[in-house]
């Protein structure tokens, strides 16, 4: 008997290993799937956290007028496309720490019409031109707390190269965010940003994000200053729509076959996207998006390379013009080696 009862003692403390076991690996799971939610949730309303994107837009004609070294150089009627692929992949995550690895290629193809030549030393015609820039980068992102608030701190180096990987430039960055306050309806993160970049316009930055939720209209509200502000609404099914402006710029390589301009220079451009955005989820992770509206070009200009943005030699304007984007993206679905 008093073996038995041993044994019927040994028996209940497996049984309650073993569902102990089962139950912490199901609250894992559930944790997971909550958090796996909440990030696809997050990719959603922020396309740039996604972790593939492809993308071709149709920009159309504007009138470009160009001026070299301050004097008037040409003139014509332009348009362009742009096709761009970028992926972001988490290598390792370890506690509050996470690297993660980027890649990315874009290709524009300029297409300009009939010119007026103003300088008589140098003459441009009418062509189609072809720029690829292709781009690596490895961030380091760690999530901690100050004062009981949550902070973020964003390290990242990445790499511009043209397609035969003869010429390159690299750009580092640094970021810190801390979030004042997270509710069920708001949140507002403030935080500084540092960039060694010759063609950025600026060293160091203020970022602000504010998020609110119009509960009652069902309309998102996203102010990420200075590079985006949107509003998003959910429609019936899985699709969504949104109306933003939003900031982007790109570097591209120059080979200049002229003696008395820099021979390898970069050409350099910000613009001012505003517009609508529809997007429809084809499936748990995948999303289709067409949108469309007006771009406006802040600044376009030629540096040679390793100058600054402020020490160009030509400088371009062009007016507002319309286009039209269809892109296909991937919400995060790999979270790096958990170690």
């Amino acid at each position: 008997m008093k073996k038995l009862n041993l044994l019927i003692i040994f028996l209940s403390v497996c049984s309650y290993v073993v569902a102990q076991q089962n139950s912490d690996l199901i609250k894992k799971r559930m944790m997971d799937s909550i958090k796996s939610v909440h990030i696809d949730e997050a990719a959603l309303k922020y396309p740039r956290i996604r972790q593939f994107s492809i993308s071709h837009e149709e920009v159309g004609n504007s009138n470009i007028s160009s001026k070299l070294y301050g004097q008037n150089f040409f003139k014509g009627p332009s348009s362009w496309s742009a096709t761009t692929i970028n992926l972001n992949i988490p290598i390792i995550e370890r506690k509050k720490n996470i690297f993660v690895a980027g890649f990315g290629a874009t290709q524009r193809h300029f297409r300009l019409g009939e010119v007026t030549n103003y300088n008589p030393d140098y003459n441009v015609s009418t062509g189609n031109w072809d720029l690829t820039t292709l781009s690596t980068s490895l961030s380091y992102i760690r999530r901690d707390s100050l004062f009981k608030r949550p902070i973020t701190y964003h390290l990242s180096v990445t790499g511009l190269f043209n397609p035969s990987f003869s010429r390159q430039r690299f750009i580092y960055t640094g970021l810190v965010s801390l979030t004042l306050f997270r509710n069920k309806n708001s949140s507002l993160m403030i935080g500084a940003a540092a960039i060694r970049d010759p063609s950025s316009p600026v060293p160091v930055f203020l970022v602000v994000s504010y998020f609110h939720k119009f509960r009652s209209l069902g309309v998102d509200l996203m102010i990420d200053l200075p590079s985006r502000i949107a509003l998003r609404k959910d429609l019936k099914g899985k699709a969504s729509i949104s109306a933003f402006s939003e900031l982007g710029g790109n570097n591209y390589f120059l080979d200049m076959n002229t003696s008395n301009l820099p021979q390898k220079s970069i050409f350099t451009t910000l613009s001012l996207k505003s517009g609508v955005l529809f997007e429809y989820r084809l499936s748990k992770k995948a999303v289709l998006s067409l949108s469309g509206g007006f771009q406006s070009t802040l600044t376009s200009k030629l540096v040679g390379q390793g100058d600054k943005v402020s020490n160009y030699f030509i400088k371009n304007s062009n007016g507002m013009t319309p286009y039209a984007q269809v892109g296909f993206s991937l919400l995060p679905f790999w979270k790096g080696l958990n170690l």
